[in-house]
């Protein structure tokens, strides 16, 4: 099944969920971690010690194998079938293992040793440590908001 005719594959702003079926998770997974694969294989051998050059495109890498497999995991709780655990049973060991290797990987985990070591390291912290209250904020108020 080629990515254009998978639902899965595709860009969406809200998951395609009326239209994905069981057929479609296999080769969307299979197809999505070779991607995936030979996009962390690229960043391993490429790696810099920078947010930009580091997390940037490790966060794109998870984010789109968490949204994929996301949408096939909640399928499974609102549309459980015999087809559809059967496809996840076929691609878990391969996601698995992909997630082993992002974790285990050890040009990244120098990377970010030396991300942590540099002397940016307490601006980098203080940044996200701001934008993360900030965002707390916002959540927040939009929460008192719809309350109203």
């Amino acid at each position: 099944m080629e990515s254009v005719d998978n639902p899965l594959l595709q860009s969406f702003i809200f998951p395609p969920y009326d239209i994905i079926e069981p057929r479609h998770v296999r080769p969307a997974m299979q197809s999505l971690l070779r991607k995936l694969e030979n996009d962390f294989i690229e960043l391993e051998n490429t790696v810099e010690p920078t947010w930009p050059k580091l997390v940037v495109p490790l966060e794109k890498i998870i984010d789109r194998l968490s949204v994929v497999w996301g949408i096939v995991n909640h399928l499974s709780s609102v549309k459980d079938s015999p087809e559809l655990r059967a496809a996840i049973e076929q691609v878990q060991p391969k996601k698995v293992e992909f997630q082993l290797k992002l974790g285990q990987s050890k040009p990244i985990y120098n990377a970010f040793r030396a991300i942590r070591d540099s002397s940016d390291w307490e601006t980098i912290f203080r940044t996200f440590h701001v934008q993360s209250e900030l965002a707390v904020v916002t959540v927040d108020a939009r929460i008192c908001q719809s309350m109203m």
